[in-house]
């Protein structure tokens, strides 16, 4: 197996991965019937830092690497 098609799939399969936990996030945090303190635990877990942007109206989000 070729090492820079390795590299491919698993530079791949870590941004499916990714994808699929920011899914999940989102639809845990946004659901009504999900406790505030379950929200704060999995916010926590996930992320490093959130900075909003006023003035560009822009939202960055950092990831803890886990």
């Amino acid at each position: 197996v070729d090492k820079t098609e390795t590299k491919k799939e698993n530079k791949e399969n870590k941004k499916n991965e990714v994808y699929k936990l920011c899914e999940y996030a989102h639809e845990l945090l946004q659901d009504e019937n999900v406790d505030f303190k379950i929200k704060e635990k999995v916010a926590n877990e996930l992320f490093d830092k959130i900075i909003y942007n006023k003035d560009e109206n822009t939202l960055y989000v950092y990831f803890k690497e886990h």
